[in-house]
C-alpha cells in the first residue's frame, strides 16, 4: 500500500516566501546604496548648478508618492554639462542653485550635495531587512517542521472521523481573498478534542455539508492533530479502547 504524504499548498508558502525576499532585498539594496554612495562621494568634487527645469513625477506603488527631478547645468574645468537629478523633495528642487557633487573621472555622473548619506537610517534599513529576513526563516522553519509532524500522523494511521464541523473563516487571506477553514470537536481516548483544517479558497470547500473527515491524531497526544480531506468512517477499535474519534 502507497504511503500517504501530505503535500502542502502553495499559499502556505506566500508569507515566508514574501518575507525573506522582502527581508533580503531591503538589506541588500539598502546596503548597497549606502556603500556606493560612500564610494562615490569620497572621490567626488563639488561644485554648484543652475537649476534649469524640474518636474514632477510619482513613484512608490500602491502608496505612491511625488518626486521632483531637477535639470541642471554645471562648469567643470571651463567645460559646461548639462544634467539631471531624481529623487529631489519639493524644497530641494524649487530652487535657482543647488550644491552637486561629480566624479572627476565622468563629470557627468554627479549627486545632490556633498555627502548625502546616512549611517544611522542605513543601519535602520538595513536592521529592518534583516527582521523581516529572520520572520520569513522561522515561518519557513515552522511550516516545515509542521509538514513533518503531518506526515508522521499519517505514516502511523491512527485516526477516527470528525462529522461535528462548521465552516469559518480563516486568519489567511490571499489576494484580498479571505479563506476558509473547517473547524471541529471530535472523541479520542475518551475525551472531547478540538480540531481544525487547513486554510482552504471559499469557492475550493473539500468539506460537503453532513459528511465525515479523517482526522489523524497522536495517541498519547491527541491534541497533535490533522484534519484531513479524507471522508472516512468511524473506525472499529478493541474491546479495551473506547476511543471513537480522533483529534486535529
Amino acid at each position: 500500500m502507497e504511503q500517504k504524504k501530505y503535500r502542502p499548498q502553495g499559499h502556505e508558502f506566500i508569507f515566508p516566501l514574501v518575507f525573506l525576499i522582502m527581508g533580503l532585498f531591503l538589506a541588500i539594496f539598502i546596503t548597497k546604496t549606502y556603500i556606493d554612495d560612500k564610494n562615490f562621494y569620497s572621490i567626488a568634487e563639488h561644485t554648484t548648478a543652475t537649476v534649469e527645469d524640474v518636474e514632477s513625477y510619482k513613484s512608490g506603488g500602491k502608496h505612491r508618492h511625488t518626486y521632483y527631478r531637477a535639470y541642471v547645468n554645471y562648469t567643470v574645468d571651463g567645460k559646461e554639462y548639462n544634467g539631471r537629478i531624481s529623487g529631489l523633495s519639493r524644497s530641494r528642487a524649487h530652487v535657482d542653485t543647488m550644491p552637486i557633487s561629480y566624479d572627476p573621472n565622468n563629470p557627468y555622473q554627479i549627486k545632490y550635495g556633498t555627502d548625502t548619506s546616512n549611517d544611522a537610517g542605513t543601519i535602520a534599513g538595513a536592521g529592518i531587512g534583516v527582521l523581516f529576513t529572520i520572520i520569513g526563516f522561522v515561518m519557513l522553519i515552522y511550516l516545515i517542521k509542521d509538514i513533518v509532524v503531518i506526515n508522521r500522523l499519517l505514516r502511523d494511521n491512527n485516526y477516527t472521523v470528525c462529522d461535528n464541523y462548521n465552516i469559518i473563516p480563516s486568519n489567511i487571506s490571499v489576494n484580498k481573498v479571505r479563506y476558509n477553514c473547517a473547524e471541529g470537536t471530535f472523541y479520542a481516548e475518551g475525551r472531547e478534542y478540538k480540531c481544525k483544517s487547513k486554510p482552504f479558497h471559499p469557492r475550493k470547500n473539500p468539506y460537503e455539508k453532513g459528511g465525515s473527515y479523517k482526522v489523524y491524531y497522536r495517541k498519547d497526544k491527541p491534541d497533535v492533530n490533522f484534519f484531513s480531506t479524507e471522508v472516512g468512517n468511524t473506525p472499529i477499535y478493541d474491546a479495551g479502547d473506547f476511543s471513537y474519534a480522533d483529534k486535529f
